[in-house]
């Protein structure tokens, strides 16, 4: 609850400013999310295939 409470006290924390800031980040990620939809090619086919045919656990970083 601490740390609600000093967001709360914060000079940005007002409702208005919150959901531009909101609104803000979600259009830049809906950005970068296209930019990277726009960039996927074969190279990205073909590593989902090869993980496609890993037996067990595989980590993707």
């Amino acid at each position: 609850m601490e740390i609600v409470a000093t967001i709360a006290r914060e000079p940005w924390a007002d409702s208005g400013h919150s959901l531009g800031l909101a609104r803000r980040v979600f259009e830049d990620q809906a950005r970068a999310l296209d930019a990277i939809g726009s960039s996927l090619n074969e190279d990205f086919q073909g590593a989902v295939e090869l993980i496609l045919a890993c037996t067990g656990k595989v980590i993707v970083s």
